[in-house]
């Protein structure tokens, strides 16, 4: 792999987000009026509904971005990227980026959700861990079921279909794990739980580094 090329392309990604603000504002729209509609719904909601509130709408927030991953990028593009770099090399870029964005829309919503409503977090070192991680995750997965649903006619609805039931693993120990950084799991298992989170990314990264050759020729 040739470190430099990615890096290019690495930067390259993030200057097409930027180009393309439509999609990350309809995100971050997306993830504020959320917050700001349930909870004018649910004032002062209890920790276990903060919690399930929080992971509810990261998983919506990540699906939306999923949907515009590949969206920047005519036929006219994917063939020239197909000249020049590794299918492998370019997923790992949107792999970067992608974690980047989440972990920045993971931290807009829990601090959206602490400044209307309350502060749960007893354990902030764990709090991070648990969202940076899970964000690693959500992007290894949700970057290569987006490359698949850009292969059909209606990419939106392909790739929706087939990353939730994939991320629910992930949503599930992410729930946990920051249900340990608000005191409200059993702090013991943390680290077993981080160890499957982190086993789920390695196995999405694995298969869609394999995967990723066979979708991108087509």
């Amino acid at each position: 792999m040739n470190w430099t090329r990615q890096w290019i392309l690495i930067k390259y990604d993030f200057l097409l987000d930027f180009r393309h603000r439509f999609s990350i504002g309809s995100v971050v729209l997306y993830a504020v009026f959320s917050v700001f509609l349930c909870l004018i719904g649910y004032q002062d909601p209890e920790l276990e509904a903060w919690n399930l509130l929080y992971w509810i709408l990261l998983s919506f927030s990540a699906v939306i971005w999923s949907i515009n991953v590949y969206a920047k990028e005519t036929a006219e593009h994917r063939l020239y990227y197909f000249q020049l770099v590794r299918p492998q090399e370019l997923w790992l870029a949107k792999w970067i980026s992608g974690t980047a964005f989440l972990m920045i829309i993971a931290a807009m919503l829990c601090l959206s959700l602490m400044a209307l409503s309350y502060d749960p977090v007893v354990d902030w070192p764990r709090q991070i861990a648990a969202m940076a991680l899970s964000a690693l995750a959500l992007a290894a997965i949700l970057s290569f079921t987006s490359a698949i649903g850009s292969l059909s006619d209606s990419p939106a609805v392909v790739s929706s279909i087939i990353s939730l039931p994939l991320i629910l693993p992930v949503l599930l120990l992410g729930q946990y794990l920051t249900g340990v950084a608000m005191d409200l799991r059993d702090p013991s298992a943390y680290m077993q739980y981080m160890m499957y989170l982190a086993a789920i990314t390695v196995i999405s990264s694995g298969a869609a580094i394999v995967l990723i050759n066979f979708v991108w020729k087509n």
